[in-house]
């Protein structure tokens, strides 16, 4: 069994962020699998490093320099269940409802993972958007006061998720760095339950 742990990683202009799913305190991969996938996947760990040798994104990303813990990790995983995909936001948004709709969550305020503040957005998002139906008897004075509660924290997180990430790849003029985590920023000294509601947006 493999011990989960959660952890970040950084290497040159690189990073491996794991984040265990569940409450399972132990990874199900034995150590004849782990050798198994470690087998295979050294063969295209080397073929990837060859591969973008010449690329400025092989140059900057391979993984050879990463924490042996976090090679182990990696090689532990089928080859075949590996795919890549693009983290993308876009700027805040000035208004969260109109009409009848209102929106929480990504569709409000998409952030990158590098404070690992997406869910936890979402989830305050909903604790105040069901207080402010509490108070409130019409949808369009629940959807203002929700919005004006939470717009000016949510984009500022969204904001800093893309600030982190600057810092963590380097595109900032210190150079790669470990920025402020969300601990750091005092991001959970907001409680979504006795925060005050901030009346609506006339």
């Amino acid at each position: 069994m493999i011990k989960v742990f959660a952890g970040l990683w950084g290497a040159v202009l690189c990073g491996l962020l794991f984040v265990p799913l569940g409450a399972s305190a132990a990874n199900n991969v034995d150590k004849a699998a782990l050798k198994k996938a470690t087998a295979e996947c050294r063969a295209q760990v080397k073929e990837y490093a060859r591969y973008n040798e010449t690329s400025w994104y092989g140059r900057h990303r391979r993984v050879n320099d990463f924490h042996p813990d976090a090679l182990d990790l990696m090689r532990a995983i089928s080859p075949r269940t590996l795919f890549k995909w693009g983290l993308r936001d876009r700027e805040p948004l000035q208004q969260y409802s109109r009409g009848r709709v209102t929106m929480l969550g990504d569709a409000a305020h998409p952030m990158t993972p590098f404070l690992g503040q997406g869910a936890c957005v979402a989830i305050e998002d909903a604790m105040v958007l069901g207080r402010a139906f509490a108070v409130r008897t019409t949808f369009r004075e629940a959807f203002g006061i929700y919005e004006s509660t939470r717009k000016e924290r949510a984009n500022s997180i969204q904001l800093a998720s893309r600030q982190q990430a600057d810092e963590l790849q380097g595109v900032t003029k210190r150079g790669p760095n470990p920025g402020a985590n969300a601990d750091d920023r005092g991001l959970y000294l907001y409680n979504p339950v006795t925060v005050p509601l901030a009346p609506a947006y006339q």
